[in-house]
């Protein structure tokens, strides 16, 4: 959750599988409310699911979203000078599918990671013990 563009796509970069703009939206959608709901920070689970996303019978006059995606209504009122610059370089690129940014919203990107293999503790211990032997 994020208003910088560019925060989100780092961090979908970092955690890996998840590829602006090729990626569908399948998982977040099914994901979004109980994600949100489990978080232990008030602001983030009481914010509202917005964007044709969550809401496709709503048309852009009654949501005033405009062309958002995924977002949630913060109602955090920020300059947002600086992600919509970088906002209109990535659509211009055509690497960005979450839409516009209405005040008082932020982006939302929610989506799968890979499960990663823990290392069994015998295993670590084998191997620490056989570096120093």
């Amino acid at each position: 959750m994020s208003s910088h563009p560019a925060a989100l796509i780092a961090i979908s970069k970092a955690c890996g599988s998840f590829s602006f703009p090729h990626d569908r939206f399948d998982f977040m959608q099914a994901c979004a409310s109980e994600v949100m709901a489990g978080s232990l920070t008030t602001y983030v689970k009481t914010a509202k699911l917005c964007g044709s996303l969550f809401q496709p019978d709503m048309n852009d006059s009654v949501t005033g979203v405009g062309s958002l995606v995924s977002g949630v209504d913060t109602n955090f009122f920020v300059n947002h000078e600086e992600p919509l610059d970088a906002l209109a370089w990535l659509q211009d690129q055509g690497l960005w599918q979450l839409g516009h940014l209405p005040d008082g919203v932020e982006f939302l990107l929610i989506f799968e990671t890979p499960r990663r293999r823990s290392r069994s503790l015998s295993g670590h211990r084998a191997e620490r013990g056989a570096e120093t032997s």
